[in-house]
């Protein structure tokens, strides 16, 4: 009789025995199961997350490198008891140049380029904010960081006495405020990349209702110094839903700040409209770049250093916190679902093993006539491990339908709490243009993002489909029979110490 014909014949007589190795083996497999089909569900979901948020990194001056090197510069000098000899740096233009080079790379999806500026209109009046009593026309009060970079006194008076922001895009739909939702285009069109020669602009509907514009209009706007004047058409009308106010007790309004004082145009006519601050044609403030994937954010920086970016005068700022926090439950149960197939694992090997062991104490008179009649200890190991693997074969049938309810189960419960925990108090700051990262790729034609500056609450994963796959069952079968063969193993070490004469003469 073969050692397999006498595992069959063993499995069959032995019932009890056998329902509560069968047990332990179900609960293994299925435990084993659920931790690989989570894991797998889980970068399933985080590619998925990549591929909705994307990653934006923004190309521009650095601003603050530069202010603490005016600082320590200032500090080392003579002058460093008189506050007043301080120079405020001035923002250095991206080259368009060099912003065009990046943008072939093959890990950006969507770019947008932006000039902003102030100007006032020989023609239209801006939407007025109401001012506090403790309004100040104290130059004291001008704001340090202007649109365009214009950081001098002389430029922070023309800002305060600007009635409009001037914001240039590549695209409006790339806008942040436009892709997000919180403004839309109720009348006409949007700009598009075929207008960045032209001279048409969006305005809001306040500032169009107060003024009497519609679509077709022409509108004079004037530089903030007062040298270029140009006649613009309005393509467009928008809706925000904006409510922000620059209104602020102690601090001098500006209508220029104020959501429907604000104009969109081409980078190109921004460009312009800043006058003698005008950089020139190849100039703009920045560029911002939507990656398709946050995972290439290394690459992507790595390579743009090669096509020209300055690290000591620009900088490369990615925003991939909003990723970062959205991604951050389904990377937790990544880890516990590592953490559950280890333990069970280990815990399934020496379980499996001492109840074995029992099993075999049981039958040492059957091992004792067998090795009597001639049958070798390898055959005896080979005849347990086969019994072990038919009732393992059993069961792991059985946990391909069972495994996927309780993957299911197990990711539910543990992502909930996963989620709760990274919700609590997290608002995730976007630090620069890029605020909700770039488009999935089918939002602006290949180009295009949000860009502008958020504080946006971000909606972390607290859903994830756990579907076991033809992976997950392979590396579940391996698994498995490594167990079964260990524990078989581990079971040798009391099986070969058996002597055929002993077992016989010690039986009761």
């Amino acid at each position: 009789m073969s050692f397999l014909k006498r595992g069959f014949t063993s499995i069959i007589k032995r019932k009890s025995r056998n329902i509560i190795l069968f047990v332990i083996l179900f609960v293994i497999t299925n435990l084993v199961l659920s931790g690989f089909s989570m894991k797998s569900a889980s970068k399933e979901s985080a590619k998925l997350a990549r591929q909705k948020l994307g990653a934006t990194v923004t190309y521009e001056y650095d601003m603050q490198k530069a202010m603490n090197a005016s600082r320590e510069e200032t500090s080392s000098s003579s002058y460093s008891n008189d506050k007043s000899k301080r120079t405020m740096p001035k923002s250095e233009p991206v080259s368009l140049e060099t912003a065009k080079s990046i943008a072939t790379s093959k890990y950006v999806q969507g770019y947008n380029f932006v000039n902003s500026t102030v100007v006032n209109s020989d023609g239209i009046n801006p939407v007025e904010e109401t001012t506090t009593d403790d309004s100040s026309d104290s130059d004291d009060n001008a704001p340090s960081d202007m649109p365009g970079g214009m950081k001098d006194e002389g430029n922070s008076k023309n800002m305060i006495s600007a009635d409009f922001t001037l914001k240039g895009v590549l695209n409006s739909d790339s806008d942040e405020d436009f892709y997000n939702g919180n403004s839309e285009i109720t009348d006409g069109r949007a700009l598009s990349d075929d207008d960045i020669d032209s001279n048409y602009i969006l305005v809001e509907e306040e500032l169009a209702y107060d003024n009497n514009l519609s679509v077709g209009s022409k509108v004079k706007l004037v530089s903030s110094d007062e040298t270029v004047t140009t006649e613009f058409e309005v393509v467009g009308i928008y809706n925000t839903s904006d409510t922000s106010s620059s209104s602020q007790p102690g601090r001098q309004m500006m209508n220029a700040m104020s959501p429907y004082n604000k104009i969109y145009c081409s980078y190109k006519a921004a460009q312009t409209m800043k006058g003698d601050n005008s950089e020139g044609d190849d100039a703009i403030d920045s560029a911002i770049y939507y990656l398709n994937d946050p995972e290439n954010i290394d690459a992507f920086k790595a390579e743009a250093l090669k096509k020209g970016v300055d690290e000591d005068t620009y900088k490369l700022d990615a925003n991939d916190d909003e990723y970062q926090q959205m991604i951050q439950p389904i990377e937790n149960v990544a880890s516990v679902s590592d953490k559950v197939v280890i333990i069970v694992a280990v815990a399934g090997i020496v379980v499996l093993t001492l109840v074995v062991v029992l099993f075999t104490k049981e039958r040492t008179y059957e091992i004792g006539v067998l090795l009597s009649l001639g049958e070798s200890k390898f055959k005896l190991l080979l005849q347990f491990f086969s019994e072990l693997l038919i009732i393992g074969v059993v069961a792991f049938g059985i946990s391909i339908f069972s495994g996927n309810v309780i993957a299911q189960k197990m990711a539910d419960s543990l992502l909930a709490n996963e989620a709760n925990v990274t919700e609590t108090g997290k608002t995730v700051p976007s630090n620069g243009p890029g605020g909700q990262g770039g488009p999935g790729g089918q939002q602006f034609s290949g180009k295009g993002g949000p860009d502008g500056q958020s504080n946006s609450k971000v909606e972390t994963i607290d859903t994830i489909d756990v579907k076991v796959t033809g992976n997950d069952l392979a590396k579940l079968a391996g698994l498995g029979v490594v167990i079964i063969f260990l524990s078989t193993a581990l079971t040798s070490v009391s099986i070969m110490r058996y002597k055929p004469k002993d077992i016989l003469t010690s039986r009761d």
